[in-house]
């Protein structure tokens, strides 16, 4: 991602959160198919690959979670 953005750059990265309990909407299914990443988890991978998290959080639907980055402003 930091290779692709331009300078100044943002990403939203969103996934679930959380821990597994049973569902029954489709978006459930899809919950419990991929694993329940850590929110801080992402956070790490955004840093290290020298991106700023600028906001992170809830997304305020269901497991869902975000974090915002931006790339460095001079290469």
């Amino acid at each position: 991602m930091r290779r692709i953005l331009k300078p100044g750059g943002r990403v939203l990265a969103i996934d679930f959160g959380g821990t597994a309990r049973k569902h029954k909407s489709l978006l459930d299914h899809i919950h419990r198919r991929h694993s329940h990443v850590e929110l801080k988890d992402i956070i790490g991978l955004l840093k290290e690959a020298g991106l700023s998290v600028i906001e992170s959080g809830p997304v305020g639907m269901r497991d869902l979670q975000f974090a915002l980055a931006t790339a460095p402003c001079c290469a």
